[in-house]
């Protein structure tokens, strides 16, 4: 998979051990939302979770959290369960916690109807792209954090 590349990529920026990444799956929670294209960054997460061995059970910051190492790095992976359009909220309690740097450290997960399903995208800034999750989350973040769509 390429986010796996993507976070080698980012570590291999500086020494193994130093940062720390929140990694950010959005969706809704709730059965009815399970494994639909809006929730794939749910999705993401749970296979992170599952093949780098991280419980994803502790409930915090508005989200389903665990802590565990992917690539070397020490990594937070969460699923706010605020539903898609407030998770912003979830996001910022986790920034503000963990106290990273979210133009560097942040890693959010989400989909893009402007993309092919099994399409990636991988970026560090750009715009809403009318979707309502950035518009509410630009407002409580620097627009510059690293997005996989």
């Amino acid at each position: 998979m390429k986010i796996f590349k993507f976070i080698g990529m980012a570590s291999q920026m500086r020494q193994k051990g130093e940062r720390m990444y929140i990694i950010v799956g959005l969706g809704n929670p709730g059965k009815q939302y399970a494994h639909t294209r809006h929730n794939v960054g749910f999705d993401t997460i749970d296979v992170l979770a599952e093949r780098y061995g991280i419980s994803v059970d502790a409930k915090k910051h508005k989200a389903l959290y665990g802590k565990g190492i992917v690539e070397g790095n020490r990594v937070v992976l969460a699923k706010p369960q605020t539903f898609m359009n407030l998770s912003g909220e979830s996001v910022r309690e986790l920034i503000d916690f963990y106290k990273i740097d979210e133009t560097e450290e942040l890693i959010v997960i989400y989909d893009d109807i402007s993309l092919e399903p099994g399409q990636l995208r991988l970026r560090a800034k750009g715009s809403a792209g009318g979707h309502k999750y950035r518009k509410f989350q630009e407002r409580r973040l620097r627009k510059k954090y690293l997005r996989v769509k």
